[in-house]
C-alpha cells in the first residue's frame, strides 16, 4: 500500500480523529491561537491609549505652565509700566529738572521705563514660544 503525500496547500487530515468523528486542529507550537493574538492586541492597544494619555496631559501641563509664566509676565511689565510712569515720571523729573532740565528729565525716565517693559515682554514672548515648540513639534525636525 502506498502512503499519501502531503500535498501543502491544505491541512491533511489527521490519521486519529477526534472523539466526535471531526478533525481536528491545532496552532504549531510556539505560536498562540487566535485568541491569545486578539488578547494580546488588545493589551497593545490599551496600553498604547494610556501612553497616549499621559503624552497628552504632559502637553495640557507644558502649555498650562507656560501660559501661567506668560501671563504673570506680562501683568508684570503692566504693573512696572504703570508704576514706573507714576513714579519714575515724578521722582526722576523731579530730581533731574534742576540738573539737565525738566524736559530731558523727562525724555531719560520714559526711556529707561520703556526699556525694562520691552524686556519684560520679550522675555514672556520667548517663554511661550519654547513651551508651543515642545508641545507641538514639527514633523521635519524629527
Amino acid at each position: 500500500m502506498k502512503q499519501r503525500s502531503s500535498s501543502g496547500w491544505a491541512p491533511e487530515a489527521e490519521d486519529h480523529p477526534g472523539e466526535d468523528g471531526a478533525d481536528t486542529m491545532s496552532a504549531p507550537e510556539g505560536f498562540p491561537g487566535i485568541l491569545g493574538l486578539v488578547g494580546h492586541a488588545l493589551a497593545e492597544g490599551r496600553l498604547y491609549a494610556e501612553t497616549e494619555i499621559e503624552r497628552q496631559k504632559l502637553r495640557a501641563r507644558v502649555l498650562g505652565a507656560a501660559g501661567r509664566d506668560t501671563l504673570l509676565l506680562a501683568v508684570s511689565a503692566l504693573f512696572l509700566l504703570f508704576g514706573a510712569l507714576t513714579t519714575l515720571l515724578i521722582g526722576c523729573v523731579w530730581i533731574l529738572a534742576p540738573l539737565i532740565g525738566v524736559a530731558f528729565a523727562l525724555v531719560a525716565t520714559l526711556l529707561v521705563t520703556f526699556i525694562v517693559v520691552v524686556l519684560l515682554l520679550v522675555a514672556a514672548r520667548a517663554r511661550m514660544r519654547k513651551a508651543m515648540r515642545l508641545a507641538f513639534p514639527e514633523e521635519d525636525q524629527a
